[in-house]
């Protein structure tokens, strides 16, 4: 099972960082055995600065700039 999650207003208010709640909310869901992906509109860069690079490496996907960049597990 993999659930898929797009930044801004779903893990993030629109172009803020990430919440200490929505962290461990994916951690929990992480501990459960579900996988996670990350789909956003922005870049990479853009992504991982409202995220932090350990969350965007955790993802088993994400796919940045509408999918025209996929990247699995970082």
């Amino acid at each position: 099972m993999i659930a898929l999650f797009d930044v801004d207003q779903t893990l993030t208010i629109a172009r803020s960082e990430i919440s200490e709640d929505m962290k461990q909310a994916l951690q929990k869901m992480q501990d459960k055995g579900v996988h996670f992906g990350i789909v956003s509109g922005s870049d990479l860069p853009k992504v991982t600065e409202q995220l932090n690079e350990l969350i965007v490496k955790n993802a088993h996907y994400c796919f940045a700039e509408n999918g025209l960049n996929a990247f699995k597990r970082g």
